[in-house]
């Protein structure tokens, strides 16, 4: 298991299993004292505009067909601007592009999975007002404990929003569990799970500063405590 809470980190160098991404060259990170408990975390800025990405790597997952990954996330503001995402999901095909899936803001702050390259698809469909209460917002200002599993073997992608499974952010390629149809039909019907990095940071319209803590790897259940 990978975990790490920062608290031995040396300052202007990341742990080993965490790489640094300044896509866009104005992006940087520092540690601050404002994680779980007062304890230490990471923080890291993106700056204005889209072209300015500023990515988290965790490289521990590299190499694992199956994983949860777990951290705790708190954004100085909400989200700003059309287009705006704190989680890349990146396949064999995707490198921070449109084909990277991408934990995105809706218009209320909600998140939903959005694949740009492929149809700009969602899942769940907050365009359907009947989908609405099927996600949630990462409150700005708050640390929110997320946990992601993948499952490259049985294709499937959940996430936990401080311990409570969101139905809404469920692709299992079964359109009787839940919520993503839309998606399924904008890949011809079958989604293949397929992922080998997850990157966490942010990348928008609008510029975001985000501190994350207690980053963690592992292939059973980690949850918040």
């Amino acid at each position: 298991m990978f975990c790490e809470n920062f608290a031995d980190a040396v300052a202007g160098e990341l742990p080993a299993g965490l790489t640094f991404q300044n896509a866009g060259g104005s992006g940087r990170y520092s540690y601050v004292s404002t994680g779980v408990g007062g304890s230490r975390a990471i923080e890291v800025v993106s700056g204005n505009g889209y072209s300015h990405p500023a990515w988290l790597d965790i490289d521990a997952v590299k190499g694992l067909q199956s994983a949860y990954v777990r951290f705790y996330a708190k954004p100085a503001q909400a989200a700003q601007g059309a287009v705006n995402f704190f989680v890349l999901l990146e396949d064999a095909a995707s490198n921070m592009d449109d084909s990277s899936v991408r934990a995105r803001f809706h218009s209320d702050n909600k998140l939903l999975w959005n694949r740009a390259s492929v149809g700009d698809t969602v899942s769940p469909n907050l365009y359907d007002p009947s989908q609405a209460n099927s996600s949630f917002q990462l409150t700005p200002g708050q640390l929110s404990c997320i946990e992601i599993f993948y499952d490259n073997t049985n294709d499937l992608l959940q996430l936990w929003y401080n311990d409570r499974l969101i139905e809404g952010l469920t692709i299992d390629n079964n359109r009787s569990t839940g919520f993503d149809s839309r998606w399924l039909d904008n890949h011809g019907g079958f989604y293949d799970v397929n992922f080998r990095l997850i990157r966490i940071g942010w990348q928008g319209h609008g510029a975001n500063t985000v501190v994350y803590d207690n980053i963690a790897v592992s292939q059973t259940r980690i949850g918040c405590n």
